[in-house]
């Protein structure tokens, strides 16, 4: 009895598991355990000298978080001899069906749901179908009968989780039936009653749904459209170690915080040369620089020629050459100092070509976002460029703007890397 009683402690409070939840409804309950019978023969209630094991097999379902129901079938095996008369002695077995609704005490109210200990109560009802047989200490008098009655179950138990899959359990139920006869005998007007203790394993079914397959299930996935190979925290979102907004999986520098242009890696000193590049790291802010960010030197060849005054855009070779656009941050129109050396040569060309009467400047956008939303961001950049040009002398007559959103994509890829040539402003220039 005292073994007995110290691997129930033991399982009582050491064992056990998150049974089902939101993201697996179902699972299986396996068990064993005795039962103790109570009645005119006898009574072994919390007695464990004079017992034999049975056995038990639940499927549950989740509710809510503070409900599951359980259909429990038991098999237990009856053994008692003596008790209040040592005339009797009662053994057989007894099967007993029953649904039951279990409140569980970890719903967020009095435990946490994800708490270490998850101890809940459970009532129920069935059947109790007793196939007991009885024998007279002096061998002459015996029956065997078969008897079923409806019972009133309730009890009380404790999970603990072992693993996401599997889970142990321990609980005690108190079984009410309707019969005075499952021990052939009826001298008290009570009822006989069972009382049944049980430990055991639970196997939580089926798999919790992942739509992004980044191993966190939907419901605690606060990010659910994760790209597919990009690393995750416990909330489903993806990691950015150097927390430049730019996440691992497309960041080329993931130690170091950087810019979107150059895939998460710096540009320390602002040149439009990253850094891994850059054999003129200090660069003066501003400077004209090479592919190499170094400051270009500029040798000025002085000519003798004769006047010309050109007619028509065509007529200057220099305005032939395809202007690159203006391109922006994401969700920006603020003007990188990389971008600015490129306005400064455009107002430079203006100024000195009076033969440009009209520029249009058009703002564009990224897919990502309202087009609402993406028609007024292309606007604010088409207005910055045009500041800009503004400031360094040009007349504001010859320049025009125009929104157009994200109604002229330059890719149809749907990446980072190609989103970043959608974020622009283009020139026309007209006669």
């Amino acid at each position: 009895m005292k073994k007995l009683l110290f691997i129930f402690g033991i399982c009582f409070f050491t064992m056990s598991a998150f049974s089902q939840n939101p993201d697996q409804k179902w699972s299986l309950w396996l068990g064993t355990g005795p039962l103790q019978y109570k009645g005119e023969i006898g009574n072994q209630f919390n007695k464990f000298d004079d017992y034999k094991m049975g056995y038990q097999v639940a499927v549950s379902r989740y509710l809510s978080k503070s409900f599951d129901v359980s259909f429990d079938l038991d098999l237990r095996l009856l053994d008692e001899s003596g008790g209040k008369s040592d005339k009797w002695q009662i053994f057989g077995s007894v099967l007993a069906p029953t649904i039951n609704l279990h409140y569980k005490l970890n719903n967020g109210y009095l435990l946490k749901e994800n708490s270490l200990f998850q101890p809940y109560v459970k009532v129920g009802t069935g059947a109790f179908v007793g196939f007991t047989k009885g024998v007279s200490a002096s061998n002459d008098q015996k029956y065997d009968d078969t008897k079923i009655a409806s019972v009133l179950t309730y009890g009380i138990g404790t999970k603990v989780k072992v693993s996401e899959k599997v889970s142990l359990f321990a609980e005690v139920n108190d079984n009410l039936t309707s019969s005075d006869k499952f021990d052939a005998s009826t001298g008290s007007k009570r009822n006989d009653s069972f009382r049944r203790f049980t430990i055991g394993v639970i196997f939580r079914l089926g798999k919790a749904k992942d739509d992004d397959n980044d191993g966190v299930s939907n419901r605690k996935d606060k990010c659910p459209e994760t790209p597919i190979g990009a690393k995750v925290d416990e909330n489903g979102c993806p990691i950015d170690t150097d927390s430049d907004g730019i996440i691992d999986l497309y960041d080329e520098c993931v130690d170091v915080p950087g810019l979107e242009a150059f895939n998460g890696c710096p540009d320390s000193d602002g040149d439009g040369v990253k850094d891994s590049d850059d054999e003129c790291p200090d660069t003066p802010k501003g400077s004209e620089v090479d592919e190499k960010g170094c400051v270009v030197v500029v040798e000025e060849i002085i000519e003798e020629v004769k006047p010309l005054i050109p007619q028509k855009i065509t007529d200057v070779p220099e305005l032939m050459v395809k202007f690159e656009p203006i391109y922006f941050r994401t969700n920006s129109a603020e003007i990188d100092a990389s971008e600015k050396m490129k306005l400064d040569n455009m107002a430079k060309l203006l100024i000195k070509h009076s033969i440009i009467k009209d520029v249009l400047l058009s703002g564009h956008t990224d897919p990502r976002g309202s087009s609402t939303y993406n028609l007024k961001l292309s606007e604010k950049r088409a207005k910055a460029v045009l500041s800009y040009l503004l400031n360094k002398g040009v007349g504001e007559k010859r320049v025009q703007i125009k929104a157009l959103g994200e109604a002229h994509p330059v890719s149809k890829q749907a990446s980072l890397k190609e989103y970043q040539k959608d974020r622009r402003v283009e020139f026309q220039l007209n006669d």
